[in-house]
């Protein structure tokens, strides 16, 4: 018996003694969930503030392999309603991982009605997806980001740091089924949304040098072409576009940014002054 009671009274002093602070943190990590909060990408606007590039709410759909019961039957229903290949799912479903996407940006009406199967594990996850009102004409000044909001190319990527704004964080307590349990635990750090980037490019200037652009590439059965529209007193740019010939003989416009990263023969640059 004094054995007996002596390796209880070890195995008490073992876990709420030497190991506690390693239990107590493996039972915050069941129950403690962070979720990131997206800050919203600022807007690019032209000179009068109508907008050539935004950011607007999108959810995407998300999974804790850890809580799906039948990754399975689940993928097989999900397959065609996100036109994904079941067998893809599956393997996503079946991970070792906490958290795994599914689909990005998905439309909402795809999202509810994935929601109302109610189908173990499976969730949502509040994103932003970026607009560009006018794809033609100003796309290659403007860029574009890629599916997490980052710039990857033209003037969202050059000023990437100043339109991403500072995400933020949700602390919250879940269940043993991963649902957020009211009233428990919470903090929460809010995101600071992107600052707006005015340009001096006027849409409708923009929009209507495209055309006279392009309207004379054809009838003079060019190749391609670049038109700059600067104001002299400033230097401010009201309008650059260029467009291109594609292989289907098609004027189209071009999607890199021609006026600024073309080279020019020495005797051209005058041009602009004369």
């Amino acid at each position: 018996m004094v054995l007996v009671a002596g390796v209880m009274v070890w195995r008490l002093v073992h876990l709420q003694i030497l190991e506690a602070d390693r239990y107590v943190a493996r039972g915050a990590s069941q129950r403690i969930r962070t979720v990131p909060l997206y800050a919203t990408r600022g807007a690019i606007v032209d000179r009068n503030g109508v907008d050539l590039a935004l950011s607007v709410p999108s959810r995407s759909l998300v999974a804790d392999p850890r809580l799906v019961d039948d990754p399975v039957h689940t993928a097989r229903v999900l397959g065609p309603l996100l036109g994904v290949v079941p067998l893809v799912l599956e393997e996503r479903l079946a991970s070792d991982r906490k958290f795994v996407y599914l689909a990005r940006q998905v439309d909402d009406r795809v999202v509810q009605a994935i929601l109302e199967l109610q189908l173990s594990g499976v969730d949502t996850r509040d994103e932003q997806s970026r607009v560009r009102p006018d794809d033609g004409s100003v796309l290659a000044v403007v860029g574009r980001t890629d599916i997490d909001g980052q710039g990857i190319s033209g003037l969202e990527k050059v000023y990437d740091s100043l339109l991403a704004g500072t995400a933020g964080e949700k602390v919250v307590e879940v269940g043993a089924r991963g649902a957020t349990i009211p009233g428990g635990e919470h903090h929460l750090t809010p995101a600071t949304a992107g600052r707006t980037l005015v340009l001096t490019l006027d849409r409708s200037l923009q929009f209507g040098a495209q055309r006279a652009l392009t309207d004379g590439v054809e009838a003079a059965g060019a190749m391609g072409g670049i038109l700059v529209a600067m104001r002299p007193g400033t230097g401010e740019i009201l309008a650059t576009v260029s467009v291109e010939r594609d292989d289907d003989g098609v004027v189209r416009p071009s999607t890199e940014h021609r006026a600024a990263t073309w080279s020019y023969e020495p005797g051209s640059i005058i041009k602009p002054l004369t």
